[in-house]
């Protein structure tokens, strides 16, 4: 149990939850399904400097994807020797990282696949004049979670969207695990932000406890700005859609169409994560 105020003060700078509450008593699994800034700030202070840093490098934050595709950027993500106090916060909800969707899907891939980190690729076999397929060479993969830590991060990232800030990602016969994201715009070339612009997420995967498909949905500038409100539901019409298209067993005691908040038509596919 971790005592959640609504905002803490560190080094000089006020850091705050999305909305004013009293002081709470919250799980860590309870404070990822609000996405409770503060109560991110008391686990990764308990996590330490140089366990995060490690963490998020071996997730591929701050580096390529390998994908070489035209235009991306490996996204910046603050080193030991550019540490300040206040990355302890800052770093663990996003305000001194950056990164691009791809690699944030590549996260949430490693968890789904059991806690190893499998490089992306965009082709997964080629056909020759002769019509041969040949598949491309299989992806690099390290271990970035214990087997048994990767259990406990699927079961709270279903919490998310049972009952947390995810509800609206919520797939008729399919259990789901996932999370929001609501990241404010930074000004070109400034220390600050965008006045009132936000770019919205929502990123996941399913059937939970034998995963299958993920995707991750990125709107720029939405209105209303959450990710929970407006790039919950389109994931939940994407993977409805793919999980159908491609034939995937139902899951035993998910809620049905009639008990969820999803949809269920879509016109795109979500990325395989096999």
């Amino acid at each position: 149990m971790f005592t959640v105020p609504d905002q803490i003060s560190l080094d000089g700078s006020i850091f705050h939850d999305a909305e004013p509450h009293p002081t709470e008593q919250l799980t860590a699994t309870e404070i990822l399904a609000q996405s409770s800034n503060i109560g991110t700030s008391e686990i990764a202070s308990d996590v330490g400097e140089t366990r995060l840093l490690n963490q998020v490098q071996a997730l591929g934050f701050g580096e390529p994807t390998g994908l070489n595709f035209p235009g991306e950027s490996p996204g910046l993500l603050a080193t030991a020797a550019q540490w300040e106090p206040t990355n302890l916060v800052s770093l663990p909800i996003g305000q001194v990282d950056a990164v691009n969707a791809q690699q944030v899907l590549d996260a949430y891939n490693a968890v789904a696949n059991g806690g190893i980190f499998v490089a992306p690729k965009l082709v997964q076999a080629t056909v020759g004049a002769d019509n041969r397929v040949t598949a491309t060479r299989p992806s690099a993969t390290h271990r970035v979670f214990p087997a048994a830590t990767d259990a406990e991060l699927k079961s709270m990232l279903e919490q998310v969207v049972d009952i947390g800030t995810g509800t609206s990602a919520v797939v008729p016969g399919y259990t789901v695990a996932g999370k929001t994201g609501t990241a404010q715009i930074p000004q070109t070339g400034q220390d600050s932000y965008i006045t009132g612009a936000y770019m919205a997420s929502f990123v996941g995967f399913a059937p939970v406890q034998n995963p299958v498909l993920s995707a991750i949905v990125v709107l720029d500038r939405p209105t209303p700005i959450f990710g929970g409100t407006v790039a919950a539901p389109v994931f939940s019409q994407i993977m409805s859609y793919a999980l159908h298209r491609y034939g995937i067993p139902t899951t035993p005691g998910a809620p049905s169409q009639g008990q969820t908040q999803g949809g269920s038509t879509a016109a795109s596919q979500a990325q395989d994560i096999t």
